[in-house]
């Protein structure tokens, strides 16, 4: 049973990748129009280098994208929820986003967040499946409202407190942010 896990992941990889090839082209685009820039001056340097960053920043986010929408078809999740409980892992687990005062800075060294934490989750959930615990947000089948509310949370709770017990400085801004939030509430009461 697991060799089947292994051959699924590897063929939802290889569609995740294939997915991405035209990211690949317009970097590779990006890249030669910025080589030619440098001799012909066509645009502003300053404000094309900036663009082509960016999308270079992006990778990691539209390769957790792809890897979880391949995986979550191949292995007969349901889509969104799949999907959103992957990005929440990678955004939480990873510090892809981080905050320089008024400015949002994308991290691109977090290509092994991107590209494991779909796979551990895959795995994980399909381990799950098989000690008769479903989460019936995620696979097919439907249930009473109550029992859905439950699964769909369970999982995003469960990841939230990973993060924060692995992360401690997101782990204090958080504390604070809420102490804040409640101290403000009081106030405005």
């Amino acid at each position: 049973m697991h060799k089947d896990y292994l051959k699924i992941i590897i063929f939802s990889l290889q569609d995740s990748f294939i997915t991405l090839l035209p990211y690949f082209l317009i970097r590779a685009l990006l890249t030669l129009l910025y080589a030619f820039n440098e001799y012909f001056h066509y645009f502003d340097p300053n404000n094309f280098i900036h663009n082509v960053h960016l999308l270079y920043d992006l990778f990691p986010l539209f390769l957790c994208l792809s890897i979880s929408i391949h995986l979550g078809k191949s292995f007969k999740f349901k889509k969104n929820g799949f999907i959103l409980l992957s990005l929440f892992a990678f955004l939480m687990l990873s510090e892809y986003i981080s905050f320089d005062g008024d400015n949002i800075v994308l991290s691109p060294n977090v290509l092994m967040y991107s590209f494991s934490i779909p796979i551990l989750l895959t795995l994980g959930i399909t381990i799950l499946k098989e000690y008769d615990y479903s989460f019936n947000i995620l696979t097919s089948g439907h249930k009473e409202p109550l029992n859905e509310a439950f699964n769909f949370v369970f999982p995003y709770t469960a990841i939230v407190l990973i993060a924060l017990s692995i992360n401690m400085d997101i782990y204090q801004r958080f504390v604070n942010y809420i102490s804040n939030s409640f101290s403000s509430f009081a106030i405005e009461v």
